[in-house]
């Protein structure tokens, strides 16, 4: 495995250190899907203990974004067909859950809240910020769950995105995502809930179908713009 990987510091544990710079590392495709992980490799190139990286992959394996081998190495994996339809499936019950929620206890902060992460996710788009993009898309669906005021939820919600975050997809052009987002909150300014339900409803679908039709088109099962590059990811 030949990566440079940061150092790790004290002010948390060794492990979650090792943890979110791993983490980092795999969302962002620093550490590419098929490539093999090995206890030792990492605990030298982190000046940590084997044990330190064990407890550190676990996490990882817990998040699904690693899969442990009997052949004494951990695995990034490929995301199949499957994969997508069950972590989009989950999305949907969930997500829709949480807007049902958010609407009965939506206060005038919360949609203010959702209101500035829609502008500066416009602001990121019409600049062609494609990481500012990635990032208050996220924020939009972390601030929306997070209203709806299940910690479990939530939780679960977090685990499922990180997973998503496997997958490369297109760039910025023909982004949808904004103007779905943005009927979402207009929904729930109006109070209208079934609408607002609908609306993430569709706006999970689209992003299922998206990603599925992506997959398809791809022989190695990895998600390309274009030009056949790789790319950052904005999903739905």
């Amino acid at each position: 495995m030949a990566m440079k990987l940061p150092a790790v510091g004290k002010k948390r544990s060794l492990s979650e250190q090792v943890y979110q710079v791993l983490l980092g590392a795999i969302i962002n495709h620093k550490i590419r899907p098929g490539t093999r992980l090995f206890e030792d490799e990492l605990a030298k190139q982190f000046g940590v203990s084997g044990t330190t990286v064990r407890e550190a992959l676990t996490k990882l394996e817990q998040d699904g974004l690693v899969v442990k081998s009997p052949h004494r190495f951990t695995m990034v994996p490929r995301l199949s067909q499957q994969d997508i339809e069950e972590i989009y499936d989950l999305r949907l019950a969930l997500e829709t859950l949480a807007v049902r929620r958010v609407h009965e206890r939506i206060t005038p902060e919360g949609l203010a809240r959702l209101k500035e992460l829609l502008t500066k996710g416009g602001e990121a788009l019409e600049q062609g910020d494609l990481n500012g993009l990635v990032h208050y898309n996220e924020e939009f669906h972390n601030a929306l769950c997070e209203l709806c005021g299940n910690r479990r939820l939530v939780r679960m919600l977090q685990v499922l995105r990180k997973q998503i975050r496997l997958f490369r997809a297109r760039g910025i052009k023909d982004y949808p995502g904004l103007e779905e987002h943005r009927r979402i909150v207009e929904a729930l300014e109006q109070g209208d809930c079934e609408r607002a339900v609908g609306e993430m409803g569709r706006h999970i679908i689209r992003g299922k179908e998206y990603y599925l039709k992506e997959l398809a088109g791809s022989a190695s099962g990895e998600l390309h713009d274009e030009r056949g590059t790789r790319v950052n990811d904005v999903e739905a």
